[in-house]
């Protein structure tokens, strides 16, 4: 399996479309990238979250991709590894840090309080670190 930026891209397509009933083919439709076309939403986030636990001691920025597709599932089961992810990257890839804490904000949980890198990376920094202590880690 092929893991770039268009293949997380159409996962996190397909994934937000099956858990928000949102109609994502018109999008899709631009993507001509058939291997995670090819692949049932259940069988994507397996191999997301494989792809996140095999790279998590590397902080490449596609795995923030990875993180952001996997966000769009909306689900509790992931919050362990959204959370273990921002630990592992809070200090080297504010990119990757973030998007965990965008997949957790997903789950109903205030992270950045709409602060974001781009506006503020020290900021960001600290409110992730702050989330990380009020969560034991």
């Amino acid at each position: 399996m092929m893991y770039s930026q268009a293949f997380f891209k159409i996962a996190a397509l397909k994934i937000e479309q099956k858990y928000t009933n949102s109609d994502n083919s018109e999008l899709l439709l631009l993507f001509d990238f058939t291997d995670a076309h090819d692949v049932d939403v259940e069988e994507l986030e397996n191999l997301i979250v494989d792809f996140i636990e095999g790279n998590l001691a590397d902080l490449n920025d596609i795995l923030g991709d990875a993180l952001f597709a996997l966000g769009k599932s909306y689900k509790s089961d992931y919050r362990d590894l959204y959370l273990r992810a921002m630990q592992d990257s809070v200090e080297h890839n504010i990119h990757i840090c973030y998007q965990a804490g965008i997949s957790i904000e997903n789950l109903g949980e205030q992270v950045f309080f709409s602060i974001s890198p781009t506006e503020d990376k020290v900021l960001t920094s600290k409110r992730a670190k702050d989330f990380l202590i009020e969560n034991g880690l």
